[in-house]
């Protein structure tokens, strides 16, 4: 369970994601795509995800840039985090209708 929804995550996720982003920016993610789906956006099956570092005031901040091309839609967000990172993930949604969809997550490197 994620945010309270069942969740299904592939082989992938659990061996490259999972090692290479942390549960907090995981966290995020999926936030990312709830708070997209509360809005009523009208979402592609392809969602795009650019992780970044930076640095404000001496401390480490993520910052999360989600994006899709049809229809537009563009949202960032920034946190501090003690261990920011640098990648790109691609989010796959996989409508398998009565209401479920399976959400495969892909670093670029998998793409």
């Amino acid at each position: 369970m994620i945010n309270g929804k069942s969740a299904l995550m592939t082989v992938g996720y659990l061996k490259s994601i999972g090692d290479d982003v942390k549960e907090k920016i995981q966290e995020m993610l999926f936030e990312l795509k709830d708070k997209s789906e509360r809005d009523q956006f009208e979402f592609d099956y392809l969602q795009v995800f650019k992780l970044r570092q930076k640095q404000v005031n001496g401390k480490n901040v993520q910052v999360i840039e989600h994006e899709q091309e049809v229809p537009d839609y563009y949202n960032r967000i920034s946190f501090q985090s003690n261990d920011p990172i640098d990648e790109k993930v691609f989010v796959i949604t996989d409508d398998l209708g009565g209401g479920m969809s399976v959400m495969t997550f892909l670093l670029y490197s998998e793409y």
